[in-house]
């Protein structure tokens, strides 16, 4: 029943919704969720029809319409939802109110927003508060009730596995958490789909949701663990997944953060999307320092043996690969079921031409999930540069396809792959989607691609650029190529074309 205290706040705040530039150009919005919002104050208890709606609305004849044909009402709902949705993300009045329209019905919801707009900015900057993130009671909607309490399963699962990323606080109370994972769970037959959304509650927005079809028996309720909850809870939390990313897009890098593992991750998540020598160098040692305050966090050390690894490749110092190796070992003996040790460990073992080993620990990471975008894509780079070209191509086109927001350096494996395929114009079109990031086989690869298409002018323009990155270039070409790249017809290939153009 709403409030008469209500009424006035809720009369004042849809006046203030359909006044904002949202919905200002679209009367029939305004008049939809004018007469809706009516209709909840007056008979709060009883239930908005279609029909209602199409008559008293979109003016529609009583006599001729049919809701359950005509699916107008519902197109419509759908953008109110939208539109609700988009004010309250981007507002930033003082709301007393929160209109929304829950799926499934066409009756509006008034509730106290759960921070003011003053307090959403100041818990947004609180860092504790930044890695915060709980589950609401996922919604059963199966057709025919169950007493089996999947819901729950399914919640407890999540709640399990994202207690096992050290970098997040998992809450029990929504009020106190900057993140919310909601979701609900419907059937058709003998098929089940759980829907599950992921909200920043500061602004309300839904930043990410996915929904996961199954079948289930009681007899089964292990196996989903492994099918949805890890999945879930790696895409979500993992130091490649949504939060970290939403969380360094909106971080202000001129504040010093105090070190903790969440801060790392979020500051290896700016190496990743910019990964070369500086940034490696300017990470290590906060790093270091986490994995010395916390020496049994296992993707800890697997961070650690990534940035080594790299820093071998542009510097060739062995002592970085021999740290390398140290930290990925330390991290798989930990944890060998973390997809981050087993990835960085491999990667390393791969550049120290320990390709036996590499190739097992792939197949491991593969076996723990292989729907993970950003993994399966580290396993097909890998094994492109390793010479299984036919599997390391499927799993990172599949990737890359999936996922456009996958990392440049990708490019140097499907490169690689149409090199070795002599396909030179594929090949060529893929060294020109890597941009300049002080990366030395950004312009190395163009080098080659140039070359190998007969353009030994533009190739020789990239030459300056490898040397202004890596003075010693023209002295070690030949292991800066045999350090990434271990098929020996490549490594001919790629070390043919290069000697032409310094030799020229």
């Amino acid at each position: 029943m709403v409030k008469t205290l209500d009424i006035e706040k809720i009369n004042i705040q849809t006046e203030k919704i359909t006044k904002s530039n949202i919905f200002s150009n679209s009367p029939l919005m305004i008049k939809l969720l004018e007469y809706l919002v009516d209709k909840s104050i007056e008979a709060p208890d009883e239930k908005v029809t279609q029909f209602e709606i199409g008559v008293a609305v979109l003016n529609k004849s009583q006599k001729n319409f049919d809701p359950t044909y005509d699916p107008i009402i519902r197109i419509h709902a759908r953008r109110l939802r939208k539109y609700l949705h988009q004010y309250y993300d981007v507002s930033t009045d003082q709301n007393e109110i929160v209109i929304s329209m829950p799926k499934g019905q066409y009756g509006l919801t008034f509730n106290y927003p759960q921070f003011t707009y003053a307090e959403k900015i100041e818990k947004s900057h609180n860092e504790d508060f930044q890695n915060t993130i709980a589950i609401s009671d996922f919604k059963d909607f199966r057709i025919k009730r169950h007493n089996d309490d999947l819901t729950n399963y399914l919640k407890e699962d999540i709640l399990l596995e994202l207690s096992l990323f050290k970098h997040f606080n998992v809450l029990n109370s929504h009020e106190d958490s900057r993140f919310l994972i909601d979701g609900f769970l419907t059937n058709e037959k003998e098929k089940f789909r759980i829907s599950i959304k992921l909200i920043d509650q500061t602004s309300s927005q839904i930043i990410w949701s996915k929904n996961v079809t199954f079948q289930y028996s009681e007899e089964e309720i292990l196996s989903l663990e492994e099918s949805i909850a890890k999945p879930i809870s790696r895409t979500i939390a993992d130091v490649n997944g949504i939060i970290c990313g939403r969380m360094y897009s909106q971080t202000d890098w001129t504040k010093k953060f105090s070190l903790n593992t969440y801060s790392t991750y979020l500051h290896f998540y700016k190496y990743h999307i910019n990964s070369n020598e500086e940034t490696a160098t300017e990470l290590i040692p906060i790093i270091e320092k986490l994995v010395n305050q916390e020496p049994n966090f296992a993707s800890g050390w697997a961070i650690l043996c990534n940035l080594y690894a790299d820093l071998f490749v542009y510097t060739l110092d062995k002592k970085t690969l021999s740290k390398a190796l140290e930290s990925g070992r330390k991290s798989v003996n930990q944890d060998a079921n973390d997809q981050n040790g087993l990835l960085h460990y491999a990667y390393a073992l791969m550049l120290n031409n320990q390709i036996h080993n590499a190739k097992k620990l792939i197949e491991q990471l593969l076996n723990l999930n292989n729907n993970a975008l950003f993994y399966t894509g580290c396993a097909g780079w890998l094994y492109c540069l390793m010479g299984d070209f036919s599997i390391g191509f499927k799993l990172l086109s599949n990737t890359i396809k999936r996922n456009p927001l996958s990392p440049e350096w990708f490019y140097i494996g499907t490169f690689i792959y149409y090199v070795n395929e002599n396909q030179i114009d594929m090949a060529h079109l893929e060294a020109l989607k890597m941009n300049d990031h002080n990366l030395i086989y950004t312009p190395l690869l163009k080098l080659i691609s140039f070359q190998l298409n007969g353009s030994y002018s533009k190739a020789k323009k990239q030459l300056p650029k490898i040397i202004a990155l890596k003075p010693d270039f023209e002295q070690n070409y030949s292991n800066y190529i045999c350090c990434l790249f271990k098929h020996p017809k490549t490594q001919d290939i790629l070390i043919s074309s290069i000697q032409e153009i310094v030799n020229a």
